[in-house]
């Protein structure tokens, strides 16, 4: 399972590059606070309907909530629940 950030969408987005994600991984996971993250920061091209246009994109709920809270401490929403989605 490959998990993402918002960092490497948005900065690959940005110069035009989003396609090489697509082309190393069949699929790729990202958190709910990601997917908000970037519709914030590149509209264009992570509106909701986009981010349902990039079937390889796939968002989730993350469940665990206290894990998240914790990581807040040090992290952006993005990042924690990034962390928390990822398989252990």
């Amino acid at each position: 399972m490959v998990v993402s950030n918002t960092s490497p969408l948005m900065n690959l987005a940005v110069i035009g590059r989003l396609g090489l994600i697509e082309r190393l991984f069949d699929s790729v996971n990202i958190p709910e606070a990601v997917a908000r993250e970037l519709a914030a920061a590149l509209p264009e091209h992570f509106s909701e309907q986009a981010i349902k246009n990039l079937s390889w994109l796939k968002v989730h709920a993350v469940k665990n909530r206290q894990l998240i809270e914790s990581l807040l401490l040090d992290l952006d929403a993005g990042e924690a629940e990034a962390i928390a989605l990822s398989p252990r």
